[in-house]
């Protein structure tokens, strides 16, 4: 079985985020000390894993991406989110002003044309909340890659 030390030393060279990939044939267990976490975008993966030192696994059906963090998320959510998912925090900020602003303008708008104007105000705002962070998160995440 793998442990963390063999990944760890696969990735010494590698810089924050540079991803490794190893056949499931050449690891079939995930190390004893990962555990499991939902923390992370999946990417298309089956499950993720974390390990100590910033290590993030991800398992796919025939191999495993594996690349190093800067933070790990549990023990610093914000600093993570700064450090390894800007994409992450800019798709939050721009959903929410977004979101607000449209949901303002709706209002606004409809607010003397009927009976409904905060609803219509509040699915408007939801609903350009969602569509422009998740354009923001995959622009943000093309253009760091």
């Amino acid at each position: 079985m793998t442990e963390v030390y063999t990944l760890r030393k696969m990735l010494v060279n590698k810089q924050f985020g540079e991803k490794i990939t190893i056949a499931k044939w050449r690891m079939p267990k995930i190390p004893r000390e990962c555990e499991e976490t939902f923390l992370g975008d999946p990417d298309g993966a089956i499950r993720q894993y974390r390990c100590e030192p910033n290590i993030h696994l991800l398992e796919y059906t025939n191999r495993y991406e594996v690349h190093k963090d800067r933070v790990d998320p549990r023990r610093d959510p914000l600093g993570h989110l700064v450090c390894d998912s800007p994409e992450t925090l800019a798709a939050l900020g721009v959903a929410g002003i977004s979101g607000t602003a449209t949901g303002k303008l709706i209002y606004e708008n409809r607010k003397n044309k009927s009976k409904d104007a905060a609803a219509e105000a509040a699915v408007g705002g939801i609903l350009t909340a969602i569509i422009t962070g998740i354009a923001t998160y995959y622009i943000g995440k093309k253009l760091k890659s």
